[in-house]
């Protein structure tokens, strides 16, 4: 990996990222780009890294360090993360560089027409959060103690005569909700000039910040607040992010990723991940396999638009709203709808309406609990309703074209082939440390999917080349 790739375009990529007249010489990024390979290959920590570099001589040579030179400090390291791959358009920067390099090794080829026919494979994998997360109401609770505490501190006459919301229950989250309102206003409007001093202004704007937190998205984590909670079955929840992975069917190749927090489904970051490849002018898309989340309207439109042949078996209950233009998309791992705030249903039932030809509509209900505080409520929710229901029904001209299409033998046979994405997102969790995040927030989770994404590339097209 270290002579057969050309690592400049690095430099040129992160050049505008450092100041090029003043201050000391930084340390080469393509020499901490291969820090981040080495990391992602390893899965040490920062520190654990540097020490290795140390007396590992393949490392040196990897890095192209002589045998008596030191390592930066680790932080060094961490800086170039936040600091220098942040705002980049690293993942297809990475990702364009590596097909460039396939189609000069002749791991994949072009056509009579200049561009490379391919078939993409897609499908979203999760990253579990290093951090937990916590229940919303004894978080609530822990900060309004806190700041509770300095206001007698600083009032001890206020001692015991601000209500303490000790008897509200886990779900009693509402009148939580209610009770931190009206102690930030007394805290903002009794004790405003004590904001100046930070001993006092962190507490207030921590609890402030969890209130919003909480009407966005329920679940809170106090380490990692991109971070969300998704579901891999209705039964089954996890709390982080989620990756799109595009891939060519006959090389293997990643050839586009997008990351975002665990609560997305697997439709509309899909359809962009597609779309980019399409853009791509060197790449001709042919087909594209998918499974019941890639079946909804927007992708069989565009599909349609771009003379791409969708392998992607339709949900027989997927009708018109499944596109996400109302907000609610289907998470197909659980089986039902999420709302725009990323909230699961929590249970459907089937109606028949006698007086419309009998037609059949699968109605999806939400949380009462999520819907009684989501900054949603006045759109969602109307009349005297408690919660948030939303229904199914009549497919469109073409979902009824896929349902018949997915009984030839032809797209039977061409659906097994789904199974090579299965292996690819394996292989990023076993070898590239995509199982769990190794920083915190959804810019950082970018970064380390862009560099483990670029890393099996590269593997890949080193061990096709050493097989020819």
């Amino acid at each position: 990996m270290r002579d057969e790739v050309d690592y400049s375009f690095i430099y040129d990529e992160l050049k505008d990222k450092y100041c090029q007249d003043n201050g000391r010489n930084a340390i080469n990024p393509i020499f901490l780009f291969k820090c981040l390979i080495l990391k992602t290959i390893s899965d040490l920590s920062d520190e654990d890294l540097m020490a290795e570099v140390k007396h590992n001589m393949a490392w040196k040579y990897f890095l192209d360090m002589n045998p008596e030179d030191m390592p930066p400090h680790p932080s060094t390291l961490c800086v170039f993360r936040r600091k220098r791959l942040v705002d980049s358009n690293l993942m297809d920067t990475l990702l364009n560089k590596t097909l460039q390099m396939a189609v000069e090794s002749g791991i994949v080829l072009r056509c009579a027409d200049g561009r490379v026919h391919i078939n993409v494979v897609i499908d979203g994998t999760h990253t579990v959060s290093s951090t937990g997360y916590h229940h919303p109401v004894p978080t609530l609770k822990g900060y309004t103690k806190k700041l509770r505490r300095l206001i007698y501190e600083y009032d001890p006459e206020m001692a015991g005569k601000i209500v303490s919301d000790k008897e509200y229950r886990e779900n009693d989250l509402s009148k939580e909700l209610k009770y931190v309102e009206d102690l930030l206003l007394l805290f903002g409007s009794s004790y405003g000039e004590l904001l100046k001093i930070p001993k006092f202004s962190r507490v207030y704007n921590r609890l402030g910040e969890l209130l919003d937190d909480v009407r966005d998205h329920y679940t809170v984590s106090t380490a990692d607040p991109d971070a969300r909670l998704g579901h891999k079955s209705a039964d089954t929840e996890f709390f982080g992010y989620k990756s799109q992975i595009a891939i060519d069917e006959h090389s293997g190749l990643i050839l586009g990723g997008l990351t975002t927090t665990g609560d997305v489904g697997d439709a509309l970051p899909g359809l962009e991940v597609l779309r980019h490849i399409v853009e791509n002018e060197a790449l001709k898309v042919e087909e594209v396999l998918g499974d019941t989340a890639f079946s909804g309207q927007p992708f069989l439109e565009f599909a349609a638009t771009n003379d791409i042949t969708m392998i992607s078996p339709a949900h027989p209950i997927l009708g018109r709203n499944i596109d996400g233009r109302d907000g609610f998309t289907f998470n197909k791992d659980a089986d039902m709808f999420c709302c725009p705030q990323g909230h699961l249903a929590v249970r459907k039932r089937t109606a028949v309406y006698r007086n419309d030809n009998n037609r059949r509509s699968v109605i999806y209900s939400f949380d009462p609990k999520h819907c009684s505080i989501c900054p949603c409520k006045g759109r969602c929710i109307t009349g005297n309703a408690k919660n948030r229901t939303f229904s199914v029904s009549e497919l469109t001209k073409e979902q009824k074209d896929l349902l018949d299409r997915q009984k030839t033998s032809y797209f039977q046979q061409r659906r097994r082939q789904r199974y090579k994405i299965e292996q690819t997102n394996a292989h990023l969790k076993q070898s590239y440390g995509m199982r769990q995040t190794k920083g915190k927030g959804l810019q950082m989770m970018t970064v380390q999917g862009a560099v483990a994404f670029f890393t099996h590339n590269i593997k890949l097209i080193l061990n096709k080349k050493a097989k020819n």
